[in-house]
């Protein structure tokens, strides 16, 4: 939970088995959904071809290629969220925030934007360096 009071989770599949993928449950009472971004390889001890979002870096040029990716889960109507999971791949999910009422765009009395575009390096740095150090 961070303080926003908004839950947000990693799940990391780093069974060397690489036939192993599936679905993670997690039951929680929360009904708006819940938005992951992947972080992908092929393999767990990969260091090139690796996607955050459907994006990666291609040889030295420093601008990314792909388009931005995510995927949106609801609850089942007993509150139980099923996450896909493949080989080698991690998923950081946040909380999709309640709908509101502001035509701005932001809630308040916080002040906090809903536009998460400036903060999807940061959580797919702190996703790879996760990543890396479990290995």
């Amino acid at each position: 939970m961070d303080n926003y009071d908004e839950y947000k989770f990693l799940i990391i599949n780093k069974d060397t088995n690489p036939n192993i993928s599936g679905v993670v449950n997690i039951k929680h009472s929360y009904a708006y959904g819940y938005r992951c971004y992947y972080l992908s390889a092929p393999a767990l001890n990969s260091t090139t071809n690796i996607t955050f979002a459907g994006m990666y870096f291609e040889g030295n040029n420093p601008n990314y290629v792909g388009s931005f990716q995510y995927k949106d889960y609801k609850p089942s109507p007993d509150n139980v969220y099923s996450f896909e999971l493949a080989y080698a791949q991690a998923a950081l999910c946040q909380q999709i925030e309640a709908p509101s009422d502001s035509a701005t765009g932001y809630e308040f009395p916080r002040g906090r934007s809903k536009n998460l575009a400036g903060s999807h390096l940061f959580y797919g740095l702190l996703v790879m360096i996760v990543i890396l150090a479990l290995q």
